[in-house]
């Protein structure tokens, strides 16, 4: 495993006047019992054909939260798992979505325990945050905290253990070669502690009454930046820069509110930055537990892989297999 190395501080850009806020949206888009099905994937060793609810296999093609001049909040524990294979071993929750088996998409995904699935490539990159159990695959075992990124073109055999494995996962939102990476690397142990012990402190403003909080910057490329940051609890009021090209922002642990609404648990946000929050910031409030967030900034406009070339780098893998 190549354990990925934490890149240097970062600085945010600074954020234009304030305007008005769109209306925030919330996911509701789940597919219609009575339209065509299809299943993606392959099934799962473990898990049983028969257990498959077809009412909530995911649709094969569809377009979710794409609009990404939009601010929104999607509470995904108010939505219902979605089955993506041909079995119900593993589950998603969709939080953004565009294409059908191959899609650009961000997705809460749960793998169901003691499975092991065949090799695959992902020919538009995949990165993902470990929210709960284990993920398993020729890298290594990746507990909770723990990021990857696994850039266009590379592959792996994922096996879950008995703990089961619960993920954040985006697909399709590299770009193959503004900033070409390695093909995989992995940041381990990245917990609340180590956040507060080798991250730094931002503080609330001058003049401001609000708590400072803490970020770690993990990966940084022109394309974006990928922190991990940590927010007090006991109601603590917290302001959230959101900078230039926007932010989006993933509750691993604990729970906020702002005027979004409540960010519980899993709960994932998007803060486009043409919207203009006062001072160029999200202010929140947060619950009594400590708040860990995963967060990626300054991507909204950034060039990504296109959907027809990922789609014909995996018909070509498949000829050659053929």
């Amino acid at each position: 495993v190549e354990v990925g190395q934490v890149a240097p501080p970062y600085q945010s850009a600074a954020m234009p006047a304030e305007s008005t806020m769109k209306r925030p949206a919330d996911l509701s888009d789940v597919p219609d019992p009575g339209q065509k099905r299809q299943h993606v994937g392959s099934l799962a060793t473990g898990a049983t054909k028969d257990a498959v609810d077809h009412s909530k296999v995911l649709s094969h093609a569809m377009e979710l939260n794409m609009d990404k001049s939009e601010t929104l909040l999607v509470r995904t524990s108010t939505k219902e798992w979605l089955t993506t294979s041909q079995s119900s071993g593993v589950a998603r929750r969709l939080i953004e979505r565009r294409g059908g088996d191959i899609a650009r998409a961000t997705t809460v995904v749960r793998f169901a325990p003691n499975q092991s699935f065949p090799e695959h490539t992902h020919t538009g990159g995949e990165e993902f945050v470990v929210l709960d159990g284990t993920w398993r695959d020729g890298y290594g075992d990746f507990p909770k905290y723990c990021y990857i990124r696994n850039f266009i073109g590379s592959s792996h055999t994922p096996r879950i253990g008995e703990d089961g494995c619960v993920i954040l996962v985006k697909l399709c939102q590299m770009h193959p070669t503004i900033h070409p990476e390695p093909q995989h690397t992995a940041w381990t142990d990245l917990g609340p502690a180590v956040v507060r012990r080798d991250g730094r402190e931002v503080a609330s403003g001058e003049g401001s009454s609000a708590a400072s909080f803490h970020e770690l910057v993990i990966f940084d490329s022109p394309l974006e930046t990928v922190k991990m940051m940590v927010l007090p609890g006991s109601g603590a009021t917290v302001r959230i820069p959101v900078p230039k090209g926007g932010r989006e922002l993933l509750v691993v642990d604990g729970q906020f509110t702002s005027r979004l609404g409540t960010h519980d648990e899993r709960s994932w946000c998007r803060l486009a930055d043409e919207v203009h929050f006062a001072d160029g910031h999200l202010e929140v409030t947060t619950g009594e537990a400590v708040v860990y967030l995963y967060s990626k900034e300054g991507h909204l406009a950034s060039a990504e892989i296109d959907l027809e070339e990922a789609r014909g780098r995996e018909l070509n893998l498949k000829m050659k297999k053929a």
